[in-house]
């Protein structure tokens, strides 16, 4: 009994084997505890490959885990979390790692995302301006009189929507910039204006109805795709001009 009482009183101590596993793949080596067992010949290869795959498995399961849960706390915070959860050390290290990378990932996908949507502003603000103005004219009482105004204005309403949903699948889905896409499709002018994103085709249809529309005295005529960006341009250009030249002939 007491020969048997100080062999239980010592320490446990598991023989480590090196057990290799040979696949017609590959040659995996890895050391296996084998736990109150003499020899690595007691494990057949089907348990060694049961007992590898399940590691593997496990560890790949921990690494490609998400945890949103831990995204808001600081690496401070995350330690003291995961020691009151008595969070084995291995799995709290892999933990960390994760969310370290999973925060990285998130800031860098907001900066993205804010850096699209100022980029793709330039060219949905003074479309959805448009989209208004015709929606604004759709609305007028005398537009419901007059079939070929109203299926012209319609046209060109159902184009700026079609190009408006367009833009916001590029930025929110495609996540490109409008030069990327502009360079992609080969835009006129390099895309600069939303005008530039519509086929010359279509714009063409559009135009016709509105030719068709017929003509009424003092009436406001609207013109379809124009580009007001470039009438400011060149009347900046030009006030530019005039003041230089009068500038010049002051001195």
């Amino acid at each position: 009994m007491c020969a048997n009482s100080r062999k239980l009183a010592s320490p446990l101590t598991f023989p480590k084997r090196l057990v290799f596993l040979k696949t017609d793949r590959y040659l995996d080596t890895f050391p296996c505890i084998l736990a109150f067992m003499r020899s690595a010949e007691c494990l057949t290869l089907r348990i060694v490959a049961k007992i590898h795959g399940y590691l593997i498995t496990y560890l790949e399961k921990i690494m490609d885990t998400s945890y949103k849960h831990y995204m808001k706390l600081t690496p401070n915070q995350l330690h003291t979390r995961l020691l009151k959860r008595k969070t084995p050390p291995m799995q709290a290290e892999y933990i960390k790692k994760i969310v370290a990378e999973q925060q990285a990932e998130h800031k860098s996908e907001n900066a993205r995302t804010i850096q699209l949507t100022r980029l793709w502003r330039e060219f949905t603000e003074p479309l959805n301006t448009e989209r208004e103005n015709v929606q604004g004219m759709l609305r007028y009482k005398g537009c419901e009189n007059d079939e070929a105004r109203r299926d012209a204005l319609e046209a060109y309403l159902t184009v700026l929507n079609s190009l408006k949903a367009r833009m916001q699948n590029h930025c929110k889905q495609d996540r490109k910039t409008p030069t990327m896409i502009a360079s992609e499709k080969d835009l006129p002018n390099d895309g600069t204006h939303w005008t530039d994103w519509i086929p010359q085709k279509i714009k063409d249809r559009v135009i016709t109805l509105f030719q068709e529309i017929e003509r009424k005295p003092k009436a406001k005529i609207k013109i379809p795709f124009q580009r007001f960006a470039s009438c400011l341009i060149i009347f900046a250009t030009f006030v530019t001009q005039h003041t230089l030249h009068i500038f010049a002939l002051c001195i």
